[in-house]
């Protein structure tokens, strides 16, 4: 029987076939070939991008290839910049950065090229908030004292879901770009809008350039 040889192609190719899959996706990452389709509480089938990338009909352009080039840039100079400030780096994205530094790869690895798109993404969102919050770190006030009601228009700066938690942990501003930060379970409570809350707690941010920080619990819409 003869010997299973990997297919080869350059990394930057590969990596161009990933932006080219989220586009042929209407922007979407696809792991499986079934997603619950929120808006209408069903699940759809749908076709995984690393399938789309392994098919060989996907058609690249200009745009996929700087993409990809920029993607990988982006990757390669975050861990860079973690490592040299003494932060760790997540585990998915060093094992995501060793790929892509590297000159070729095979079709085999087009199930993690196929997150690319989507990890260099955050990677810019996560920096975009960190130059936001260095900045407010010199003006940000609390917006009270512990056990205070208050009540504030939120602008988000982030938001994920905490699975240890099982609930949303969010980050963002009030209209006087002072930091906030709490926990909800309600999705509802992660977009920007006007918000009612008690001050939890009150902190000179060490994960925010010392930045003052208000924690806040018991949040609801206006």
């Amino acid at each position: 029987m003869a010997r299973y040889t990997p297919v080869k192609i350059s990394t930057l190719d590969l990596a161009a076939l990933a932006f080219a899959a989220v586009r042929t996706n209407a922007g979407q990452t696809y792991k499986d070939d079934r997603f619950y389709y929120k808006a209408k509480d069903t699940v759809i089938s749908v076709v995984p991008n690393k399938a789309l990338m392994r098919e060989g009909k996907l058609q690249v352009t200009d745009e996929d290839r700087a993409q990809a080039q920029a993607a990988m840039e982006t990757l390669t100079q975050d861990r860079t910049m973690r490592i040299l400030k003494g932060l760790k780096v997540p585990d998915f994205q060093n094992t995501l950065t060793n790929l892509v530094v590297e000159s070729e790869a095979t079709m085999s690895d087009a199930g993690l090229m196929a997150f690319l798109p989507t990890m260099s993404a955050q990677i810019l969102q996560r920096q975009q908030k960190d130059e936001e919050v260095a900045i407010l770190a010199n003006t940000s006030e609390y917006l009270g004292r512990v056990g205070d009601k208050v009540t504030f228009t939120l602008t988000v700066m982030s938001s994920r879901w905490a699975q240890q938690f099982n609930c949303w942990t969010v980050s963002g501003k009030d209209e006087k770009g002072n930091l906030v930060h709490f926990f909800t379970s309600k999705e509802e409570c992660t977009q920007n809008g006007t918000y009612s809350a008690k001050v939890k707690r009150t902190e000179e941010s060490r994960y925010q350039n010392g930045a003052k920080v208000t924690s806040l619990n018991f949040v609801k819409p206006r």
